[in-house]
């Protein structure tokens, strides 16, 4: 078995771009946790056992499609 522990700690792609928008409490765009939603299906796709830990925080916290990809046996989640 794959294990994967993955710290979610930056909602968008770029760097500025989530600094500012979690300093303004924002949590718009189609590219909210883009990068997480990837790896997400790159897991639930995978032919291999894969196990992800997924530690989100209080600004990174997933919208409803990121749930939606965690909902299996595949994926856990965690606060930090």
């Amino acid at each position: 078995m794959i294990k994967f522990r993955i710290d979610v700690d930056y909602p968008y792609s770029s760097r500025v771009r989530s600094f500012i928008y979690t300093a303004l409490n924002i949590k718009i765009g189609k590219d909210y946790l883009k990068n997480a939603k990837i790896i997400a299906r790159m897991i639930n796709e995978s032919s291999k056992e894969v196990k992800a830990y997924w530690f989100f925080t209080p600004k990174t916290l997933p919208d409803k499609e990121m749930l939606k990809l965690l909902s299996n046996t595949r994926h856990e989640i965690a606060l930090t």
